[in-house]
């Protein structure tokens, strides 16, 4: 922020304890700078904005050139800013120095990456009978960058555009993003699910099926499941059969050779 920023927080400061006495003693200020800029650098705006007790009494606009008051508090601390000619030079300038030089070095850093989206489906029932009741589909897109993304939900190659509704985009604190895209839809035996995705980290649309599972197919995993639990159980205990019984076969060998060597 350098001496001048430094010295206009203080001021600050005080000007909230001078001016606000009743609650001197537990305060919380808060100061953020903010950029906004259309079509690149071609125009940006700088807002310094503050808030006290998470209330915004001021704020500075490099469209407009001063302070802006929203409260009574606001209004003394824009009045005093204001007439500060070397802080306002300093906060006009930040169009340059702050905005347009922290575009650069960001935009150095994110213009090209591209990070692909993964994907998840899955259902939410809203009854027992898979057949018999409305659900919800949700399609999970997690961990692209950038942030702009289309979804699209297809039943049996067609596209479905009603009932459809999405949550997100939202960061995920790792410089990626991710979207939940739900369809509510009943559900009919051989129906197939399409969700597909449109990123410019792709180089054609990503499509990820889901189909409902009979109840035959259920059956025979769990019917596959039981069996290969029943076969590791049988490896498990002829193996351990196995090692006891060459733990037995070795003691007994050295058993007998000490004995060969005790003096009659």
């Amino acid at each position: 922020m350098g001496t001048v920023g430094i010295a206009a927080v203080f001021l600050l400061s005080a000007l909230i304890l001078i001016t606000d006495l009743t609650s001197a003693q537990d305060y919380m200020l808060e100061e953020k700078s903010e950029c906004h800029y259309n079509n690149g650098t071609e125009r940006v705006r700088f807002l310094r904005r503050y808030f006290y007790n998470q209330e915004e009494f001021v704020y500075f606009d490099s469209d407009i050139g001063k302070y802006i008051a929203k409260t009574e508090l606001g209004r003394f601390v824009a009045d005093q800013f204001n007439s500060d000619k070397e802080w306002m030079e300093y906060e006009k300038n930040n169009v340059q120095s702050f905005c347009v030089h922290n575009y650069g070095v960001l935009h150095t850093v994110t213009a090209d990456r591209r990070v692909k989206p993964s994907v998840k489906i899955s259902v939410m029932a809203s009854g027992d009978d898979l057949y018999r009741h409305k659900h919800s589909l949700i399609c999970n897109v997690y961990g692209f960058y950038p942030v702009g993304i289309e979804v699209k939900w297809f039943r049996n190659e067609q596209e479905q555009t009603t009932q459809v509704s999405y949550s997100g985009p939202h960061p995920d604190g790792d410089w990626t993003n991710q979207l939940l895209v739900d369809l509510e839809t009943e559900i009919q035996k051989g129906d197939k699910f399409t969700c597909e995705i449109h990123h410019r980290s792709l180089e054609s649309p990503l499509r990820v099926e889901w189909k409902p599972e009979t109840p035959d197919s259920a059956k025979n995993k769990m019917v596959t499941g039981i069996i290969g639990f029943v076969l590791g159980a049988i490896f498990i205990v002829v193996g351990l059969v196995l090692y006891l019984r060459s733990q037995k076969a070795t003691s007994t060998i050295r058993v007998r050779g000490t004995e060969a060597f005790i003096p009659n």
